[in-house]
């Protein structure tokens, strides 16, 4: 080679042939790769199915708690109906009044709170008792059992007050059944003028 090149140019030579990179180890390219990782965005594993999971607890949570709302709910109910019923068998009319008036905020359609009622009109000795039992009966929504307490209450009632009371209970009932109590109220023949005018009154609606 020295025969085909000058002394000149062989030197050259031999300094770009020490300028030329040699290929890197092995540990530095695997120190490198480590690096260069670190640097990468990272994918979060099953994210769908992370994302199903965090779903699946949340209606999970939901459903419990609606169903402790329930529990709640009907166990209030079931303590409200054990107090009006102990209450209304209570001797002092004041406690039965207060009793009804308490019942007014039972939820509709309770046949407990229903029955109490009934009975406390057709029996309670105490006319006021009788009329608080005939209000609380007429925000109720017009069932079977309503409807039998206002006939047979109108039919044995003898208290004006009551009687006037009643009339609203049935003034909630259906067109027919509201006729036929009403015609049987008008037959009596010792009926209160008053009470006659309201039964009169409510048999034109």
């Amino acid at each position: 080679m020295n025969d085909d090149y000058s002394d000149g140019e062989v030197e050259l030579l031999d300094g770009l042939h020490r300028l030329h990179p040699s290929a890197p180890a092995a540990d530095i390219r695997e120190r490198f790769r480590a690096r260069t990782a670190a640097y990468r965005p990272r994918r979060t594993p099953h994210r769908s199915a992370v994302l199903l999971a965090l779903a699946a607890m949340l209606l999970l949570t939901v459903a419990l708690l609606r169903s402790h709302d329930r529990d709640n709910h009907e166990q209030e109910t079931i303590g409200l109906q054990r107090q009006l019923t102990a209450a209304l068998q209570n001797l002092s009319a004041a406690t039965r009044l207060q009793a009804i008036n308490t019942a007014k905020s039972a939820p509709a359609g309770d046949s407990v709170v229903t029955a109490a009622l009934v009975s406390a009109l057709l029996h309670d000795q105490n006319a006021n008792v009788r009329v608080a039992a005939a209000e609380a009966l007429a925000q109720l929504a017009p069932s079977r059992a309503v409807r039998l307490a206002a006939a047979q209450g109108l039919a044995t009632e003898r208290s004006p007050f009551v009687q006037v009371a009643l009339l609203d209970v049935v003034r909630q009932l259906q067109p027919a059944d509201r006729v036929h109590i009403v015609r049987q109220l008008l037959a009596q023949p010792d009926l209160d003028a008053d009470v006659r005018d309201a039964a009169t009154q409510l048999s034109t609606l």
